[in-house]
């Protein structure tokens, strides 16, 4: 169970829809380890695709949103975010140190591979080989970072979006993916995309995924205190004399505006009134068109009574190091 910058994994409170795209555009070419890009083509060693479009082009994204997206992931601070979150980065730790086996003499890429930490845990495992592939000019830091820990020649950052990095000939397709890949509610800024096409681009038909299945669940809660927290938003509207004006007119749009918001938090346990329905995603199977409209049928029938409901949690959680199908 992993968390990012501004993101609350346990018991996310979620009333509507997930947000919006935020996957981009990266700086166009590999780096070639000095701060240049270089053009090499398909097999020429690490380098990138560049005769037709790439998956990543062939996505309808907003191109100034793209542009937000990889800026906001360039910056130390929002890394140190990440990297802060002891849960998160424990549990990736132990999921790959754990598995040493797994790794010892392999070849490992890293999907968004952001400071590199995640591809110098799969050094220490014993990695043979790590891309780390990063398409934010993070790039630049991640293999200061390798460098400056000793594993520079282990370890080889490419700045480049994943869907246009190819392995060199002599090496072919990877043992292993890692990522972290998981947006709020497992699926938004779609990085999932970024991750199942690596999949196809990159990995043996029987490689291992870091991680390697997430599913998500919807349950009603009933929460007296956030319910009351969020009425009490509203309440400005209620004034009648604000500087010989009153705001009470505005007050029912303006509550309704309150309860429109999607609520990103942790809640009780307890707060939940039944058994979640749950949505399954095996990242080692699933095609990425799949992952362009997600349905999830909400049927609850284990009450005997009409009840009241606050609204819907979800919440997800991932596993580790499965393997696709030879």
């Amino acid at each position: 169970h992993c968390d990012a910058p501004g993101r609350r994994r346990e018991g996310e409170a979620m009333a509507r829809e997930l947000g919006e795209d935020g996957r981009a555009a990266a700086p166009a070419g590999a780096d070639d380890g000095n701060g240049r890009v270089k053009k090499g083509k398909t097999g020429d060693g690490a380098g990138l695709q560049a005769k037709k479009r790439s998956r990543f082009e062939d996505r309808e994204l907003d191109t100034s949103s793209t542009e937000m997206y990889f800026h906001y992931y360039s910056l130390l601070q929002q890394q140190q975010n990440m990297l802060a979150d002891y849960v998160r980065t424990g549990s990736y730790h132990a999921a790959i140190m754990e598995n040493s086996h797994i790794f010892k003499g392999k070849i490992v890429v890293d999907v968004g591979a952001g400071t590199g930490v995640l591809s110098l845990f799969a050094a220490m495992a014993g990695a043979k080989k790590v891309y780390a592939i990063e398409a934010s000019a993070m790039a630049l830091h991640a293999r200061a970072l390798c460098e400056a820990n000793k594993w520079g020649d282990r370890v080889e950052v490419v700045q480049s979006k994943v869907e246009d990095f190819r392995l060199p000939e002599e090496v072919g397709r990877a043992d292993i993916l890692i990522s972290e890949p998981m947006g709020t509610l497992l699926v938004n800024e779609r990085m999932l995309e970024s991750y199942v096409a690596a999949r196809d681009l990159l990995l043996k038909p029987d490689g291992w995924m870091f991680p390697s299945r997430g599913t998500i669940h919807v349950a009603p809660f009933y929460d007296d205190v956030l319910h009351s927290e969020l009425a009490a938003k509203s309440h400005f509207w209620l004034q009648k004399n604000f500087y010989g004006i009153n705001l009470s007119s505005l007050f029912e749009k303006a509550n309704d505006n309150v309860y429109q918001q999607v609520v990103v938090d942790a809640i009780p346990p307890n707060a939940i009134m039944t058994s979640p329905i749950s949505y399954p995603i095996d990242f080692t199977k699933i095609d990425e068109e799949e992952l362009h409209d997600i349905v999830i049928p909400l049927y609850y029938d284990q009450f005997e009574f009409p009840v009241v409901a606050h609204g819907l949690a979800a919440w997800f959680d991932v596993e580790f190091g499965s393997r696709g199908a030879a």
